[in-house]
């Protein structure tokens, strides 16, 4: 009713004969040909209200320009969307300005647009003032202006201005300890792999070529220059998160909006798991949608039983099985 989270996901297929399957970002890491579906739940119902099948090398970014074309059928007044930072590009911004919708986006703290309040944050975000409870983070938050473009259909900019935005950054110390350990474990592990000669993983590369210098000498072998400005430079970034909207003015608003995009993870999860959708196990793209939409009228089921116990507080005597 107020916001509609919004998300996707990807579903492997063993088949190669759907024209809808293709090798794109696993989340799950298999290494099979998948497809996407992107999801919105309705905030107050908790209940899925659309759903498409997308190719599975589609981008998120994407998806989105997809959703704002099918969103008028839904004929929802005033809509609002809540999207993770998958979702977040300029053009997607503009367009959502474009089309007067509300929005509420998880964006990166070192994009071009934010990462000069983030710096600014970050020297009174710690104040005991600006700690919410509720949510275990530190707040700040702070108005901005948008360099709104709008482009016709033939790409050429027939409007430029400014539009209010804000901003909010958010800090969690827990969160930062744990993304620290993680970090140095990973450097380590990089570290690791290029002296024992293995092959790198993706990441271990792109890690390697952020933070290390590695040097092969004829008499040492193997030597690695660590970058530690840019180590300290990353380490400090770590436990910030930053929410941009054209609607939320509050941080603490934005935040509980935000978190209940949950909703839509735990979906995904009901649809893998319990309702056996890791693998479509189909071979023609009837069959396929045949599938989804059943899984769909599934996931509403679900969901409403979902809502219900927890509304009533029946998860403390019963599992959802």
């Amino acid at each position: 009713k107020e916001y509609l989270a919004y998300d996707t996901t990807s579903v492997s297929s063993w088949s190669d004969y759907i024209k809808t399957v293709r090798y794109g970002k696993n989340k799950d890491g298999d290494k099979l040909p998948q497809v996407n579906m992107a999801l919105v739940f309705g905030e107050d119902s908790a209940l899925p209200v659309y759903y498409r099948v997308l190719p599975g090398n589609i981008t998120d970014v994407a998806i989105m320009k997809k959703l704002l074309k099918d969103v008028s059928f839904l004929e929802i007044d005033k809509l609002k969307l809540v999207m993770d930072r998958g979702f977040y590009s300029a053009d997607n911004i503009n367009a959502l300005f474009k089309g007067h919708y509300k929005f509420l986006i998880s964006v990166k703290k070192n994009i071009k647009f934010v990462s000069g309040i983030v710096k600014d944050a970050k020297e009174t975000i710690q104040d005991f003032r600006n700690y919410d409870a509720a949510h275990d983070v530190y707040c700040y938050s702070t108005s901005a202006k948008w360099p709104y473009v709008e482009k016709n259909r033939h790409g050429r900019v027939v409007a430029e201005e400014e539009r209010r935005i804000y901003v909010h950054v958010y800090y969690n110390g827990t969160r930062a300890e744990a993304e620290k350990q993680r970090f140095v474990k990973s450097l380590a592990d990089a570290k690791s792999a290029i002296l024992s000669a293995v092959e790198l993983t993706e990441v271990q590369k792109k890690l390697a070529g952020s933070y290390f210098n590695v040097k092969e000498t004829p008499k040492r072998g193997t030597h690695i220059e660590y970058r530690e400005v840019e180590i300290k430079r990353h380490m400090d970034d770590l436990g910030y998160f930053v929410l941009i909207s054209n609607d939320v003015k509050e941080a603490y608003a934005a935040i509980e909006t935000y978190r209940r995009k949950d909703m839509v993870e735990k979906a995904f999860d009901n649809l893998k798991e319990r309702l056996e959708m890791k693998r479509t196990s189909v071979h023609s793209d009837e069959t396929l949608q045949g599938r989804f939409f059943l899984q769909f009228l599934a996931l509403i089921f679900v969901s409403y039983l979902h809502k219900h116990m927890r509304d009533h507080d029946l998860y403390r005597n019963y599992t959802m099985q």
